[in-house]
């Protein structure tokens, strides 16, 4: 059975037999079919778990705007135990700008204004991911990045992809080095390089942002911004014939609380059913449980009284 649920205003639910209470959003759209849960709206969901259970979680960053590059992907297994409290981040799409639109949810950087205005530019994509108790850099669980903001002028040049464990750099053919650069599991992606003309307001990518592409003061070009993401990819830069792109963000697995982990650029799978992770679409965040706890201790519990019966039975 499928529900879909639309929060009018932001509630807790209770989901699951009362394995865990979801605080949606204003607006959200949940997606609750069989034991999954899907989250699709863009924002910050509180997660607190009345049940320890162990569940599959998929993550998709969401695609940076005007060629951006696509979200990264992001899988793997983790214990939610009783009590505990999570924050969930579904990113924001990447749009197409030339006026420094807002800084998207999830980390995406503002595009640079041209000189004179323009809109061939676009903004990163905001990263989506699972934090413990609060959603802070240090408490990161599992992140999958956003996509860099594209250009769409003097030729197509596209925004690199969310990560993996270093997101993509931008893809710009006719010159080297105008692009951002992806971030990294250290640090957030470098700034193009400045080809021509004063620019300010270019940013490196850092701890869970993209950086703000350069806006230019002489020229009609400006910069993409960097895709969100464990650390964000950098920005775009301008040059006398058009903007750079930016850089995908990094995506990332706690090695100690994930099981079977796996972070890298977007792949298609057929859980997430939708365009989410599509350049201008929302990340998207899935969790399957598997299983309760208490099932599995009533079970390994009930096997071994089965064997010492046995064994019983051999010596009589």
């Amino acid at each position: 059975m499928m529900l879909i649920l639309f929060v009018s205003q932001s509630a807790s639910i209770n989901y699951f037999g009362g394995l865990f209470d979801l605080d949606a959003p204003s607006g959200a759209v949940v997606d609750v079919s069989n034991s999954t849960l899907k989250l699709l709206s863009k924002g910050e969901y509180s997660l607190c778990v009345k049940t320890s259970f162990i569940a599959e979680l998929k993550l998709w960053g969401a695609g940076g705007g005007c060629n951006g590059g696509y979200g990264g992907f992001s899988k793997g297994n983790i214990v939610f135990n009783k009590d505990s409290n999570f924050k969930i981040w579904v990113g924001e799409a990447g749009v197409e700008s030339g006026t420094g639109s807002n800084v998207k949810f999830g980390g995406g950087g503002l595009v640079g204004i041209p000189n004179g205005g323009g809109v061939y530019i676009g903004t990163g994509g905001g990263l989506s991911g699972l934090f413990m108790d609060s959603a802070i850099h240090g408490n990161s669980v599992i992140i999958a990045g956003g996509g860099g903001g594209g250009i769409k002028y003097e030729g197509n040049h596209y925004g690199g992809g969310g990560g993996g464990l270093i997101g993509g750099d931008g893809i710009y053919p006719l010159y080297n080095n105008y692009y951002g650069k992806g971030g990294t599991q250290v640090s957030g992606g470098a700034v193009g390089s400045n080809g021509y003309g004063s620019s300010h307001g270019s940013s490196s990518g850092g701890p869970l942002y993209g950086g703000n592409g350069a806006s230019s003061v002489s020229t009609p070009y400006s910069g993409s911004s960097g895709g969100g993401g464990y650390f964000g990819g950098g920005s775009g830069n301008n040059n006398n014939l058009a903007g750079g792109p930016g850089g995908g963000g990094s995506g990332f697995i706690h090695p100690q609380i994930i099981t079977n982990g796996i972070t890298s650029l977007y792949i298609s799978d057929p859980d997430n059913g939708s365009q989410n992770g599509h350049p201008e679409n929302n990340g998207v965040f899935i969790l399957k449980v598997i299983s309760k706890l208490e099932q599995i201790t009533i079970q390994k519990s009930f096997r071994k009284r089965i064997h010492i019966l046995l064994m019983a039975s051999l010596y009589n």
